[in-house]
């Protein structure tokens, strides 16, 4: 596990090593830099490396983490500014903020790392309790977290396949095409029930 910083400092520092860690792997294969290698492009003795990490691993959970801190960070402000939207808008406002972040998206696709990536979102969703305006508040506990596990799965999912198709669609038709999904029942044809025939 990566450490947790005291001071603004150390901080940095750790910053700094997570920043020339993704940036190796824009052009290097993740199973191929080596702790070694990576101290020298930061340019950094190991033991300093080990002060904040315990693994290379450790580098890209900060990474994901700090993603979703800034995600949340930037959805709070975003949401004390401006009253709450229509479900698609504010669909379309998550896709926007993952748009901007299209060259994380990339590193991870480049190196095999999605699972990790998606697991750590997930584990981070429901620990956090990240507010995701489409999961009802009125349920029960259990419901609320089987809620966001769906939400959160099916959205990064759906996020995942449209970089994995090169983001052709605009953030407003892809949101338009993703908000049936999160507010008409799963498995529901038209009619409204499903088929046994």
């Amino acid at each position: 596990m990566y450490k947790i910083c005291q001071t603004e400092q150390s901080s940095r520092r750790q910053e700094q090593i997570k920043d020339t860690f993704l940036s190796m792997l824009a052009f290097q294969n993740y199973e191929e830099i080596t702790i070694s290698a990576l101290c020298a492009e930061a340019r950094i003795p190991r033991k300093t490396f080990y002060r904040y990490f315990d693994s290379k691993r450790d580098i890209f959970l900060l990474a994901i983490d700090l993603l979703m801190i800034e995600f949340e960070t930037w959805n709070n402000a975003y949401t004390s500014r401006f009253r709450p939207q229509t479900t698609e808008k504010e669909i379309e406002k998550i896709i926007c903020f993952f748009l901007e972040k299209k060259q994380f998206f990339d590193i991870v696709k480049q190196n095999h790392l999605s699972i990790l990536f998606f697991q750590r979102v997930l584990d981070q969703a429901i620990s956090e309790h990240i507010n995701l305006r489409f999961v009802c508040s009125d349920s029960t506990t259990k419901q609320q977290r089987l809620a966001m596990i769906f939400s959160v799965t099916g959205l990064l999912s759906l996020l995942w396949d449209w970089h994995q198709g090169g983001c052709k669609e605009s953030p407003g038709e892809l949101a338009r095409m993703i908000t049936p999904m999160l507010t008409v029942p799963p498995l529901m044809p038209a009619s409204g029930c499903i088929s046994c025939d």
